[in-house]
């Protein structure tokens, strides 16, 4: 099985162009030197109130960039101190679906796409697959949520069509000539039958 890299459905996900935000309790910075030396997101939260969040990084994607009954898979690279939370809201997940894995194994998706990570203190790429439902009404927006008392460094966030977390690349409208990688992937793992969303069980190769 060959995999090539997709385009990006979010727009400055290697946060070039981003503004962090300003908010009573959250100290968030843009950093560089993050995966593949590309800028991140360094974020904490510590409100005293109990449960309460901080909304850190959100993207919209417009109705008519989707497409019904179709597979996608959000990735990105974190760590950090306590959990974050993503959302790919309000109503884009098919909850009927049993299509839906995160970092490879199956889960019982929620019908706004939400999923607690915990973070480690090194970089991991997390990877939350899942089927479009079949009638896409609305506008959808994928959602970086932080907990109070929580920290987390995010890099190279991504949005594709397909099950497999391919290697990060721009979106349509930023991408460049150099941009597109010169390498494929080819899946090495035997158990061809099994849910393939782990590009470490890829062998990626340069293209000459």
């Amino acid at each position: 099985m060959t995999v090539y890299p997709n385009l990006n459905l979010l727009d400055d996900a290697d946060f070039n162009n981003f503004t962090p935000k300003t908010e009573k309790y959250l100290t968030m910075v843009k950093k560089d030197g993050g995966v593949s030396n590309k800028p991140y997101i360094s974020a904490s939260y510590n409100n005293p109130e109990p449960n309460s969040f901080s909304d850190i990084l959100s993207w919209k994607l417009e109705k008519e960039r989707l497409e019904p009954s179709t597979t996608y898979t959000f990735s990105f690279y974190a760590k950090g101190r306590g959990t974050v939370q993503t959302y790919i809201h309000p109503s884009l997940v098919d909850t009927s679906s049993n299509k839906s894995f995160a970092d490879g194994k199956a889960i019982t998706p929620k019908v706004d796409g939400g999923y607690t990570w915990t973070l480690t203190n090194e970089w991991v790429r997390h990877t939350y697959t899942f089927t479009a439902k079949s009638s896409i009404t609305e506008d959808q927006h994928v959602l970086f949520r932080l907990p109070t008392g929580s920290s987390v460094d995010i890099c190279l966030p991504k949005l594709e069509k397909g099950s497999t977390a391919t290697p990060w690349m721009p979106s349509f409208s930023e991408v460049k000539a150099e941009n597109y990688p010169s390498y494929i992937g080819t899946y090495t793992d035997n158990k061809s039958n099994e849910q393939s969303t782990d590009p470490g069980k890829y062998t990626w190769k340069k293209i000459e």
